[in-house]
């Protein structure tokens, strides 16, 4: 038995999110990855992602992992997998990796990039990779308010209902707004762990205070409200990215790529 690590990338907008559905009727990233993994392999392989995204949401690197019964170099893995893949997934890396490796719970960090248009008139042929803002924004006053979010927080206020977690605090590495270009900005995100529509809900909640003329302190009293209903809106899913993954180097350096 050999354990394979996969990186893919995926526009979220054909899908009700990476993992499988009751309602089988649903087409998932999940469900798609196991079913070509199915029709390479004959084996049934259950695919362990290094987290959730929601439906519509995009990947730049997804790192998923997963067990085959057959020696690992067996199959040309990103070659192979995507002749059997939908157009909107890709598989790039693959790598034969420890048994102590675990997409999910070896994770160090993520990164998030959510991208917002802000311009006058919508998006024609981006709007399933932005959210359409009119107002125009302040990237100074924003970074004022994410320096905010740096550190060791309970995030409870940035977290919808659904998903049971063993806590709600979790710590941010980077907050950060960049102007990319005249009419689109990004909000990247980095930390130990993010909790249900947590990225979306800060960009939501940032932008509602900057629209409402708030300071860019407020921010402070919707942390420390620990109440979902003083944060702002959930931003749409279609301006978000999982941009990458990190590991420990110990399990980096013991997987072979293939």
């Amino acid at each position: 038995m050999g354990r394979i690590r996969l990186h893919i990338r995926y526009q979220g907008s054909d899908f009700a999110g990476w993992q499988k559905q009751p309602d089988e009727k649903l087409q998932t990233v999940q469900g798609c990855l196991e079913q070509a993994l199915l029709k390479l392999t004959g084996q049934n392989c259950l695919t362990v992602g290094s987290g959730r995204t929601d439906a519509g949401t995009h990947a730049r690197k997804q790192v998923v992992h997963f067990d085959i019964d057959k020696p690992a170099d067996r199959y040309p893995w990103v070659k192979a997998l995507n002749a059997h893949l939908p157009e909107s997934i890709q598989a790039f890396e693959a790598f034969e990796a420890p048994d102590e490796f675990h997409a999910l719970l070896s994770c160090q960090s993520k990164t998030y990039d959510y991208y917002i248009q802000n311009s006058e008139l919508k998006p024609l042929f981006r709007r399933d990779f932005v959210w359409h803002v009119r107002k125009p924004l302040t990237i100074d006053w924003l970074n004022r308010c994410a320096s905010h979010l740096v550190g060791t927080h309970d995030f409870s206020s940035f977290q919808n209902a659904g998903t049971e977690v063993p806590s709600t605090v979790k710590t941010l590495y980077l907050a950060k707004w960049q102007q990319i270009d005249s009419q689109t900005i990004r909000f990247r995100a980095s930390g130990d762990g993010f909790l249900k529509q947590m990225v979306r809900n800060l960009v939501g909640t940032q932008v509602d205070l900057f629209r409402s003329e708030a300071q860019p302190t407020e921010i402070l009293k919707v942390l420390q409200a620990q109440n979902r209903s003083q944060a702002g809106l959930t931003a749409p899913a279609t301006g978000l990215f999982l941009t990458s993954v990190k590991y420990p180097s110990h399990l980096d350096n013991r997987c072979r790529k293939l």
